[in-house]
């Protein structure tokens, strides 16, 4: 597979283009791309891969990219639900009630809705946003952190998982350590 074929730079310094209609995916630039069918086309064995096709490895190895089987996850991360559109909206969606809710609660007067029922739907929400970001990086491995977003919402996630999951849980067990009542009524 020569330059022109892969529209990769070559380790000698030339740059071809790119191939036009070549789908993308998250977090990968035109070089990894056009690796990707180089690397493809050269198959599985780094054996195989001489003089040039060496110099891409290389450069595929630099962006991050350390196996061949993580190039194969790669290639096929665009085939996952969460690097569609639709994915996209249907969690997009999800955030907005969720704030829609926030909203509700903040306004709620006393007395309104308990207070299991709130934790209840926030941490339904939480288990949705941590499903995201599983399938995120199930799809995307740790390139997913790339993009900014991502990394928000993994801090939010981890946020979210600490105040609502582990921090409650302490302290209903201390609460029954305590002389208090079941778990249950350690978080309310």
């Amino acid at each position: 597979v020569g330059s022109r074929e892969s529209g990769f730079e070559d380790p000698g310094g030339s740059s071809v283009g790119s191939t036009p209609g070549t789908p993308r995916l998250p977090g990968a630039s035109v070089k990894t791309m056009d690796a990707l069918r180089t690397i493809t086309a050269l198959g599985d064995d780094e054996t195989e891969a001489s003089g040039t096709a060496s110099g891409w490895l290389r450069q595929l190895r630099s962006q991050g990219i350390s196996s061949l089987r993580e190039l194969e996850r790669l290639r096929h991360a665009h085939e996952h639900f969460i690097n569609t559109e639709r994915g996209n909206a249907v969690f997009g969606t999800v955030i907005l009630l969720y704030a829609v809710v926030l909203g509700f609660q903040a306004n709620a007067p006393d007395g309104d809705v308990t207070i299991d029922t709130w934790w209840i739907v926030e941490n339904s929400f939480l288990a949705i946003f941590v499903l995201e970001l599983v399938l995120r990086f199930r799809a995307n491995g740790m390139t997913t952190l790339r993009d900014p977003w991502n990394a928000a919402d993994l801090f939010l996630v981890t946020t979210g998982i600490l105040d609502n999951w582990v921090l409650t849980l302490v302290a209903a067990i201390l609460a029954k350590k305590d002389g208090g009542g079941g778990v249950m009524e350690g978080l309310a």
